[in-house]
């Protein structure tokens, strides 16, 4: 039963990068003019395509930018990377020139509250937050005509919509479908496999982060509504 349950665990992983390299090589023309998204938080949300300077900062936001490589003109108007982001392999090989566009000052990374300032000087079109950014940081910024939008990306649904968000908000709306198509249908594909497995032949997981910081580790383990969760029952676990 442990091969049959392994198997999805890794058809899963695959996906991810099956969806850059397979859907990544359709090109698709860039879209122009006013478009309006509702974010994470059901703002609405006005954005001049093309965006020319996107900044993605603040908490959590690692996933982001994944999902932000997936659209072809991500590597052109990226910039404000923090060092940590930027030394991802993966990121590194999808954006050859990510060191042009990175950062030494920590204005925001993995921070509640990014500096408004130091968001500012920079001159983006466009910041994206991850849900758990506070709001006022949105607010402030607003106020001196930047747009912010805000994703979630923590369980299949908003996964998916998020996708379709980004998409739109890269000029990229067809591409942004064509990826959400193959997850969907990949993750179902997995489902079909595993519904039906009884809670006994569920192995147990534990899904642990940890961090260092100031010589303290601590660990947290993800929630019953977070994608890492979703992945593993999904998955058989």
């Amino acid at each position: 039963m442990k091969k049959n349950l392994i198997s999805p665990v890794v058809l899963i992983l695959v996906v991810v990068v099956a969806a850059y390299l397979v859907i990544g090589q359709t090109p698709y023309p860039p879209l122009t003019g006013p478009v309006s998204v509702v974010d994470a938080l059901g703002r609405t949300v006005q954005v001049e395509l093309p965006v020319h300077r996107v900044i993605i900062t603040g908490k959590s936001a690692f996933p982001i930018t994944s999902v932000a490589y997936m659209f072809s003109s991500a590597s052109s108007v990226l910039y404000g990377l923090d060092q940590r982001t930027a030394s991802v392999p993966l990121f590194r090989a999808v954006d050859p020139s990510i060191d042009a566009k990175t950062v030494s000052e920590d204005f925001g990374a993995g921070s509640e509250a990014p500096n408004v300032e130091e968001l500012a000087k920079l001159d983006p079109d466009l910041v994206i937050f991850k849900t758990a950014v506070k709001l006022q940081v949105a607010e402030s910024l607003q106020a001196l005509g930047i747009s912010v939008v805000y994703v979630d990306l923590e369980n299949i649904d908003s996964y998916l919509r998020d996708i379709r968000m980004m998409g739109k908000l890269f000029g990229e709306e067809t591409r942004a479908g064509s990826l959400a198509n193959y997850y969907e249908e990949k993750y179902r594909y997995v489902l079909s496999r595993t519904a039906s497995l009884a809670s006994s032949e569920r192995p147990r997981c534990l899904f642990l982060f940890y961090s260092t910081k100031g010589g303290t580790t601590s660990f947290n383990a993800p929630g019953p509504s977070w994608l890492q969760t979703s992945m593993i029952e999904v998955a058989g676990g």
